[in-house]
């Protein structure tokens, strides 16, 4: 019996360095029935020659060519060109275990009620040494998403998405440019739960000009793209439970400003970041908000404090 055929689809933009590597660790899984779907996103580095490269041997492939439309749109690109029963991503510096692509098979194979299943991560790169993610199993459902109690660990680049129990509305929010991953695993787990593993399956590189590195100089793109999927999912939500989720974004908000202002020493653009913040929210929630910002930074000191005064003592 044939085993289902996985999709793999994969958004390139200036990973010359990496993508070779990447691509490879796709090709080195022990699951044979696996197409590559490439998009390379308007790199301006030799990305494209890199991926013909690595996939001059595979013949099971789809290579395409964008103009810098960005990460949501070239993953939606991907997404429409897939015919297969399971759909995964997997970000051009990123690489799998092995074993990846099988266990989640398997697992989806197992568990027709759920919608996708993502594996545990490990973080690594040139100065970072690897740090592997410690979970458990658990189901990940909109609720907790929201929250942010749970997440879809290591991304985009674990997990994998049953295909027939998507509608053509399910797509990466293009308005987005931090978080559209944690915007589309919403939409799905809105169609069946998600279940994470803990198995380590997918290690994430940390480098100079990767996300994980450069968001935390962008506290006001994150703050306004979560109260953006807060808002688009307004419905899901009590009244305490809008609010409280509402403080807990301008919260971290606020503490990245005050990041940035000591890694940056300056404070330029901070009051033009905190005026446009607040320009975007409701008067009513903008009050209840700025009142409880003091309690919120307060609490999240406190536990951060308690976390290691715990470890102090052990």
């Amino acid at each position: 019996m044939q085993k289902p055929e996985v999709d793999v689809i994969i958004p390139c933009f200036n990973a010359e360095k990496y993508v070779e590597e990447t691509i490879a660790s796709v090709l080195a899984q022990n699951y044979s029935n696996i197409n590559l779907i490439i998009v390379d996103d308007g790199s301006k580095d030799s990305s494209y020659e890199s991926i013909l490269r690595a996939t001059k041997t595979c013949a099971r492939k789809t290579i395409l060519r964008t103009s810098n439309l960005g990460l949501a749109s070239a993953r939606n690109l991907g997404l429409g060109k897939s015919k297969a029963s399971y759909v995964a991503f997997l970000d051009a510096d990123d690489i799998w275990a092995p074993n990846k692509v099988a266990k989640q098979v398997k697992f989806l194979e197992d568990n027709p009620k759920f919608v996708g299943v993502c594996s545990n991560f490990g973080i690594f790169g040139t100065n970072t040494p690897l740090q592997i993610n410690r979970r458990k199993n658990s189901e990940i459902n909109t609720l907790n998403l929201l929250s942010r109690r749970a997440f879809v660990p290591g991304s985009a680049s674990s997990i994998m998405i049953r295909r027939d129990m998507l509608n053509s509305d399910v797509k990466f929010d293009l308005n987005l440019t931090y978080a559209e991953d944690l915007d589309f695993w919403i939409q799905l787990s809105k169609i069946g739960p998600i279940w994470s593993l803990p198995s380590t399956d997918v290690f994430i590189r940390v480098h100079a000009v990767s996300m994980q590195s450069t968001f935390f100089r962008k506290p006001h793109t994150i703050g306004t793209n979560l109260m953006s999927i807060i808002n688009k999912n307004r419905s899901e939500l009590s009244s305490i439970q809008y609010i409280s989720y509402s403080i807990d974004v301008t919260t971290n908000y606020f503490i990245g400003l005050i990041k940035l202002i000591f890694v940056e020493r300056s404070l330029n653009g901070v009051l033009d970041s905190i005026l446009e913040y607040f320009t975007k929210i409701g008067t009513l929630k903008r009050i209840l908000l700025l009142l409880a910002i003091p309690f919120g930074i307060s609490r999240k000191f406190a536990f951060k404090c308690r976390n290691k005064f715990s470890n102090f003592l052990r």
